[in-house]
């Protein structure tokens, strides 16, 4: 269970149900009397099916933010009413210039969190091997060049690239979930820019 705010002053809510375990690749299809809901205060909103998963969205990405996230079953089976989370602090990037050099790279900047939860990044572009890894929360990272690796054959080519963070917060699972499972919230954010030689 996943909510994802990107900036734009909504909040999405995706959820993949699986059965077997966390590795499992078996995918729950609901029916009859099954169903999934969010509810953020007073607004619940029954989740649809989007491919393998079950989606929504509401209106709004504040800060502490508590979304209820509940898997209604039939009666001949066990629901999972309450598994719940919180977005965390929303932040902006700066400091990436308009076109950067993979020859030296950048110093990203935003306001830092006050509960020091961690920070997921990702680097990729068009002609940009993905890059990827996590830190703790602070106000800013150096993303040096060795960072900033070319497809083979463009290494001279210049290209649409992005830097992308999303500050992370765990939740709490409905202990109906006997298999376990993850609950979170994030706040994600990308910069763009042109990523040349």
């Amino acid at each position: 269970m996943a909510v994802r705010a990107f900036g734009n002053g909504r909040s999405e809510v995706e959820v993949d149900l699986r059965v077997g375990g966390a590795s499992s690749n078996t995918h729950l299809a609901l029916k009859g009397a099954d169903k999934l809901t969010a509810t953020v205060g007073a607004v619940t909103k029954v989740l649809g099916k989007s491919g393998n998963t079950y989606v929504t969205s509401f209106d709004g990405d504040a800060a502490e933010t508590q979304f209820v996230m509940a898997f209604i079953r039939g009666p001949e089976d066990v629901s999972a009413p309450n598994s719940s989370v919180t977005l965390p602090e929303p932040f902006v990037i700066s400091g990436i210039a308009q076109t950067v050099s993979r020859q030296s790279g950048f110093t990203a900047t935003w306001k830092a969190g006050t509960k020091g939860e961690p920070m997921v990044w990702i680097l990729l572009g068009d002609c940009l091997v993905t890059q990827a890894g996590s830190f703790a929360d602070s106000v800013q990272t150096v993303v040096s060049a060795a960072y900033f690796v070319p497809v083979v054959g463009q290494e001279q080519a210049t290209c649409n690239a992005s830097f992308c963070l999303e500050r992370d917060r765990p939740g709490t699972l409905d202990p109906a979930f006997g298999e376990g499972g993850a609950i979170s919230a994030g706040q994600s954010r990308c910069a763009a820019f042109l990523s040349g030689p």
